[in-house]
């Protein structure tokens, strides 16, 4: 009965593949390599019983996107103590260790150049980054971002 069951699952399953392999539209193939926005957070861990909790606080972000130089320019500001964003926190926010994220285009991705840090980790932004963003059909621009302005 096992050996039955087997062979018709083997039967089966070639019946309901596919063999089409023709009259097919191409889908587009993105060409930009843009960045979209930038934005900051600021995360520390709080000890919660035997364990620590990850806690995120969002930089007001303002930023300016200049598609003909490929560049972004950044004023963060830290948001004032709240809750867990105590005072005692928030005097631990320094440029240097802030995380940074971004939109990119459809389809795209994003790398590191040279020294710069890895979005979504810890980094350091006392100096411009350079990015390089590469399109779906291959191709790339470099980008810097630069964080010009740092409130607290």
């Amino acid at each position: 009965m096992k050996y039955i069951k087997i062979a018709f699952l083997i039967i089966a399953t070639s019946f309901l593949s596919s063999c089409l392999t023709s009259g097919l539209d191409d889908l587009p193939t993105y060409s930009d390599a843009e960045i979209i926005n930038v934005k900051f957070e600021y995360r520390w861990s709080v000890k919660e019983g035997t364990s620590d909790k990850l806690r995120v606080k969002m930089m007001v972000t303002d930023y300016e996107v200049n598609n003909s130089s490929n560049t972004v320019t950044c004023s963060v500001t830290v948001p004032a103590a709240d809750g867990e964003f105590t005072e005692a926190v928030r005097s631990n926010v320094v440029l240097s260790d802030i995380i940074a994220y971004t939109t990119i285009s459809s389809a795209a991705s994003i790398i590191p150049e040279g020294s710069s840090p890895a979005l979504g980790t810890p980094g350091d932004w006392t100096s411009t980054n350079t990015y390089t963003v590469r399109a779906a059909n291959g191709d790339s621009k470099t980008w810097t971002i630069e964080v010009s302005e740092f409130n607290k």
